[in-house]
Parts: C-alpha cells; structure tokens; sequence
C-alpha cells in the first residue's frame, strides 16, 4: 500500500509541475518561443563566430523562455479585459510586443551580444503577428466563457 501512496504523491507533483498554463506563465509557449528564437539568434550571431553564435542564442532562449512565457499571459490578460474585439487584441498586440523589444534589447546590450539590435528587430512583427492572433483567440474564448457563465446563472 505504501507504494501505492507514493506513486499518487508523485503523480500528482508531475502533474503540478508540468501543467503548461499556470496562472502568471505559460510553459508551452514560453519553451517553443525560446527554443525557435535561440535558433534565429544563433544564426544572427554566427557570423561574428560560433562562439558568438552559441552565446547569443542561449541567452535569447533564456530571454523568451522566461519573458515570453510571461508575456502570453500578459496578452491572454489584456484581450480578455477590454469588450471591444478590436481594443482588445490591439492592446494584447502592441504592449506585450513593445515590452518584449525593450527588454529584449537592453538584455542582449548588456549581456554583450555581437548584434544585439539584429538580435531583437526581428521580433516585432513576429510578436505583432502572434500577438494579434493569440489575443483574439484569447478575446473570442473570454467573451464565450462570460456567455456561459452567465447563462448558467
């Protein structure tokens, strides 16, 4: 029986830890953001050498790992409190893409990455994009929960 009892035990601490959508991260999005834009910067920064490569790629998939992991969140906040469509993926959109470069750029500035401007610009229009289609997934499945709940009143 004591076997039993720790594999639940354990069961459940794997099925904590590994849950993708906590409250203020979101795992899945934040290792697939990481690991696609480690990619890209590796190549940015290959030209300077591989070292150079090696070094800004990792600290780009430290970067989006941890900011953007947080970021989603953020975006799955901000197009679920505004009622407008349009307001709402708009700011889903535009504050989590202009954090996002911000700090992205002061990150690799400061940790010395061979191009840190090339290492950051190219995400604009991505985290425009994904942030306009992730906010208004997002909205539209906020504005269906209301429904629901309120018809369940």
């Amino acid at each position: 029986m004591g076997d039993l009892e720790s594999k639940t035990v354990f069961e459940s601490f794997l099925e904590k830890t590994i849950d993708t959508d906590t409250r203020w991260f979101n795992w899945k999005l934040g290792l697939s953001g990481g690991t696609f834009s480690g990619m890209v910067n590796y190549f940015v920064n290959n030209a300077e050498g591989i070292i150079e490569g090696l070094w800004g790629g990792g600290v780009q998939f430290l970067f989006n790992f941890t900011l953007g992991g947080a970021n989603s969140k953020f975006c799955q906040y901000l197009s679920q409190r505004f009622d407008n469509t349009y307001l709402a993926v708009t700011m889903a959109s535009v504050f989590p893409t202009t954090v996002s470069f911000g700090v992205n750029y002061l990150w690799h500035k400061v940790l010395g990455s061979a191009e840190p401007f090339n290492s950051s610009v190219w995400q604009i229009p991505l985290n425009a994009l994904f942030g306009d289609a992730i906010g208004y997934r997002w909205h539209i499945q906020g504005k269906n929960q209301k429904l629901k709940n309120s018809q369940n009143l």
